[in-house]
């Protein structure tokens, strides 16, 4: 029977991997915002412990973004639209962020996981939309605001099992980047935080006495299998599209992206209550 369940599991994480590819491509997220409630989904089929249910959805979601986020990467790197002097001002407070965040999420409990997610997302989900018809202006920001966001974007990464473009990409389009500029910086973050992120859930996760069969630490792995067999290949398909699509409507699209994994996140928090 845990065969089967094993193999549905999979399969389902095989269609996962095609929606959270082409978003992880198109805005460069790392496909966090999906994965995570998806892999809960997958968690569950197997009862998974509640005790370690987010802990499992948070390494094993990292765990596919690395994958995810280098296909994304790459093919943004071959379309030129990487902002070097942006990414290099970020990732010193990202990587401390990350490293920083495995530690505060395994001290956590799932129900107060989930709560920190639902807050952070109405947030940045207010945020895009108050700012959808107003033109970004270059500014001149201080590279210790870009240092405190890194941090942040770390921090908040390790903690929710994110790639990161949540943070980045609304931080860096209100500085005056394009979105196909913030798309490809925040593709590129999403490589150290979940290599950093994922080590962390394996490390801290090794060893616990609640998890199930086929596990590395709080990864799940065919979970993690089913994702990255297809996620790669959307996320360059995703990509390429980010790049054909005028800014206004890539603009539209995350703004009505996040309002749908809000919705999805706060309609969970309250039925488990």
């Amino acid at each position: 029977m845990y065969a089967e369940h094993m193999l549905i599991i999979v399969l389902i994480c095989m269609i996962i991997g095609m929606i959270a590819g082409t978003l992880a491509g198109l805005f460069g997220i790392g496909g966090g915002l999906i994965l995570v409630p998806s892999i809960i989904i997958c968690l569950n089929i197997i009862q998974v412990p509640h005790q370690i249910l987010m802990h499992m959805a948070l390494g094993t979601s990292l765990s596919c973004i690395l994958v995810n986020s280098s296909f994304s990467a790459l093919t943004h790197y071959k379309k030129g639209k990487i902002d070097w002097k942006t990414f290099n001002k970020l990732i010193i407070g990202i990587i401390l962020g990350v490293l920083f965040g495995g530690k505060i999420a395994s001290a956590l409990s799932s129900k107060t996981l989930e709560m920190i997610f639902a807050s952070f997302l109405s947030l940045i989900t207010l945020k895009m939309w108050l700012h959808l018809n107003i033109e970004p202006k270059p500014k001149k920001i201080a590279t210790p605001i870009y240092w405190l966001v890194g941090l942040l974007i770390g921090l908040k990464s390790a903690v929710l099992g994110l790639g990161g473009g949540t943070i980045s990409v609304p931080f860096l389009t209100w500085g005056g980047k394009t979105m196909k500029e913030a798309v490809g910086v925040s593709a590129f973050i999403g490589i150290p935080i979940a290599l950093i992120g994922s080590l962390s859930y394996i490390y801290n996760g090794y060893g616990q006495n609640l998890l199930p069969e086929y596990s590395l630490g709080f990864v799940y792995l065919p979970a993690f299998l089913g994702i990255i067999i297809t996620g790669p290949v959307f996320a360059k398909i995703g990509a390429h599209f980010s790049h054909s699509l005028p800014q206004k409507k890539l603009y539209r699209l995350f703004a009505c992206f996040l309002t749908i994994i809000l919705c999805k996140t706060l309609y969970d928090i309250v039925t488990t209550f």
